[in-house]
């Protein structure tokens, strides 16, 4: 009761528990791609706080991106950050970025992409690994 305002469409909740449900997919295969750059980088450590950071200012966790020029939310809007964190609370509560099937298709090109980066990430490592004897 205390905490904000009802959604504005309640039979958009299990689109947005969907959203959120592949967003948390998303963002762990994110982080197991930042943890894997500790095999080239010897720590992740920097990586990963780097990412923090752009989740935190694009994924609207301090400042919610409807605040963000018009120019700033055009970008924003197709980051990763904020396909897993503010898009699937905005279908409930706010005018949504983009509609359903918009936002799930453009989380599961970010999953696919992230795989990628994970795996790219990983060759490379591995090929460094094995030159240096480990």
């Amino acid at each position: 009761w205390w905490i904000g305002a009802w959604p504005t469409n309640p039979a958009l909740l299990p689109a947005a528990i969907c959203t959120l449900w592949v967003g948390s997919i998303m963002h762990l295969v994110m982080q197991v791609a930042t943890g894997l750059t500790a095999l080239w980088l010897h720590d992740a450590e920097a990586v990963y706080r780097l990412y923090q950071k752009f989740l935190i200012v694009c994924g609207g966790l301090y400042v919610p991106i409807s605040i963000y020029p018009d120019w700033a939310k055009e970008i924003i809007s197709y980051t990763p950050f904020a396909l897993f964190m503010s898009a699937p609370a905005q279908l409930l509560f706010e005018t949504p970025m983009m509609g359903f099937w918009e936002l799930l298709m453009m989380q599961i090109l970010w999953i696919g992409g992230a795989l990628l980066a994970a795996w790219g990430v990983y060759a490379l490592a591995l090929r460094k690994v094995e030159v240096n004897g480990g």
